[in-house]
This record gives C-alpha cells, structure tokens and sequence, in this order.
C-alpha cells in the first residue's frame, strides 16, 4: 500500500525479497537449471552419443531420425492447441495407431497407395469429429 492510502513504504520495503545482483564471473556464469536444464542435459547427451557412434552424426541418421518424429512434431504441434484451450486429449494416439493400422490393412489386401492415405485420414478425420462433437455438445470432458 503506499503512504497515501495508510501504508508504509519502508515496511514494504523489507517484505520483498532482495534482487540478488552476481558479483563474480563463476556467478554470471551458473546455469539457471529450471530454465535451461533439459536443454543442457540434450546436448550432453548428443556430445556424448557422437563420441561412442561415430555415425550419429551422418547426414542419413540424421534425416532418419528426422523423417521418424515427424509424426509426432504435427501430433505435438495439435495437442498444444488442446492444451492451451484447457484439455487434454488421450485419444491421439490410438487414432494415429488406428489410422496407421487401416491404411496398412488396404494396402495388404491390394488397395492402391493413394486410396489407403485418403482412407487412413478420413479414418482419423472422423474420430477426431466424433471426439470433437462429444466434448463441444455433450460437454464431454476431453480426457475422455
């Protein structure tokens, strides 16, 4: 509260915690661990992979590894929006599995190529509009 209001500055003063300001070089230097944690823990982790596989670092791993959480990366990128409204939905996963799963089954049984991608997105689009109608209409909970 300030003074004009009853409050007392110097009192406000004391309850605040003091800004620690770094005076030495080891200080400025320490690594803030809630912010940049994983981060540092990641490239350890690729430091120390590159060292014992010579090959982790090719051109190929690299656009294999790339081409393998590309799924995921889109799957991430939706679930965000989901998050960021409040929910979380479960039920990804077993779409993408799902999905995955019709498409492989077409294309056993001698389907072209095509027709199973169009087959495995309209199998997701229609459980994603199923889901997606339950919790805006039924007001089902989105954990479901």
């Amino acid at each position: 509260m300030s003074p004009e209001k009853g409050g007392n500055n110097q009192l406000e003063a004391k309850n605040r915690p003091a800004q620690k300001e770094p005076h030495r070089t080891a200080d400025r230097l320490r690594i803030d661990w809630t912010t940049y944690g994983t981060t540092v823990v990641l490239v350890v982790g690729i430091i120390i992979t590159a060292i014992f596989q010579p090959v982790f670092l090719t051109v190929s791993n690299i656009a294999n590894v790339l081409s393998q959480i590309a799924v995921l990366g889109i799957l991430t990128m939706a679930q965000t929006i989901v998050l960021i409204s409040g929910g979380i939905d479960l039920s990804v996963g077993s779409n993408v599995a799902l999905s995955g799963v019709t498409a492989g089954l077409l294309f056993l049984h001698g389907v072209p190529l095509w027709v199973d991608c169009f087959a495995a997105l309209g199998c997701a689009t229609a459980i994603g509009l199923i889901n997606g109608l339950l919790v805006a209409q039924n007001r089902a909970h989105p954990f479901i």
